[in-house]
Order: C-alpha cells, then sequence, then structure tokens
C-alpha cells in the first residue's frame, strides 16, 4: 500500500487545484481519477436465477465436465455462498469472488475435500485485477482515439448541484430504460 498522501474516493474524477506538503505523485492541473481499490503503482499486482439453476445449466450446456470459471457477483457476500459456488466448478477450476463481505464477516463453508480432491482455487478480484494507474489511463486513450465509446454508455448528465437528487431520479427509473443506458455522469460544466 502507498503511503500517505494518496488519491481516495469511489469512481470519481477530477482535476487537481492544489497540492499540499510532501505530495510528489501530482500537481496543480493534473487529471486524475479516485477508484475504491487503492493501488500503490509500484508492486505488480452470470446466467440464472438461482445457484441451483446455474449449477443444472453448468451440468447440462458441459456434458458434465462443469465450468472452468465460477464468478460470484452478488452485492455483498457471504459465507455461506461459496460452497454453493464451488460446486460447479470443473476440475482445477476457478470461484471468483468479487463480491464484498461485511468487514466482520470471518467465516465460510468451503467444501476443503472437494477443494483439494479436485484441485479447485477459491480467489478474490476487484476491478477485473487491474491496476487503476495503468488501465484507466489506458482506458482515456482509447476513449480519445474513438476505440471506446464510453458516452453510449451515459443516459444523463446531471451538474454537481443537482447530482444526488438527480442520481435518486435517475436509480428510480424503470428497469428497460436502465438497462438500455444505465448510467448518469456528475460533472462540473466545461469541465467534461
Amino acid at each position: 500500500m502507498a503511503d500517505l498522501p494518496v488519491i481516495g474516493g469511489r469512481e470519481g474524477s477530477g482535476i487537481v487545484e492544489k497540492v499540499g506538503p510532501g505530495v510528489r505523485s501530482v500537481a496543480v492541473g493534473d487529471h486524475v481519477v479516485g477508484t475504491f481499490m487503492p493501488s500503490c503503482g509500484t508492486c505488480r499486482w452470470h446466467f440464472a436465477e438461482s445457484i441451483d439453476a446455474a449449477t443444472t445449466l453448468v451440468h447440462d450446456i458441459t456434458h458434465r465436465v462443469m465450468a472452468d470459471v465460477v464468478i460470484l457477483t452478488v452485492g455483498v457476500a457471504h459465507g455461506d455462498m461459496i460452497q454453493q459456488m464451488v460446486a460447479p466448478a470443473r476440475k482445477g477450476g476457478k470461484v471468483v469472488l468479487t463480491a464484498i463481505a461485511p468487514l466482520e464477516s470471518t467465516a465460510a463453508q468451503v467444501p476443503l475435500a472437494e477443494v483439494t480432491v479436485f484441485q479447485k482455487q477459491l480467489r478474490g478480484s476487484l476491478y477485473g485485477e487491474c491496476v487503476p494507474r495503468v488501465d484507466i489511463p489506458r482506458l482515456l486513450a482509447l476513449y480519445k482515439s474513438g476505440q471506446l465509446d464510453l458516452d453510449a454508455l451515459v443516459s444523463r448528465e446531471y451538474t454537481l448541484d443537482e447530482g444526488q437528487p438527480g442520481l435518486r431520479r435517475h436509480e428510480g427509473r424503470d428497469d428497460h430504460a436502465r438497462r438500455d443506458r444505465p448510467r448518469a455522469l456528475t460533472a462540473t460544466p466545461g469541465r467534461r
């Protein structure tokens, strides 16, 4: 983990207006992005209504081979979900946990014999294991060159003053509209 100071936040971006003493990684005028996942920059770095239905689906479509990778993408993970996720994975398969568990959660039900005998792997992953300091500038370059169409994902823009009420209205929209163009953007005028 990098020493302080760091750019903290949750999927926000902006332009540095001031820096304090000891700040060497950014300067006034730099464009910055804050992510939920910290990145020091110095070290290396779904399709059924229930798990039972998913296990059956995987069994049928893979002719009993099972899945190479099983990804748990619920909003909040709980320990009792892990055992259900291990079963659909093939021998040597991976079970990837992308959901965040409550910080006080320390227990998980893991079928240890199945994991060992079938050489299954359990791992965590945030942001697809990207390195924000490297991958966000790469994505921005793709956007600027026209190779990544992010504008098609934005359904509405809000100013900072209308941001919270606007986002609450946006999230209350019907499912069809949200599925079509699901994101709202809050931006300072002239700064996009």
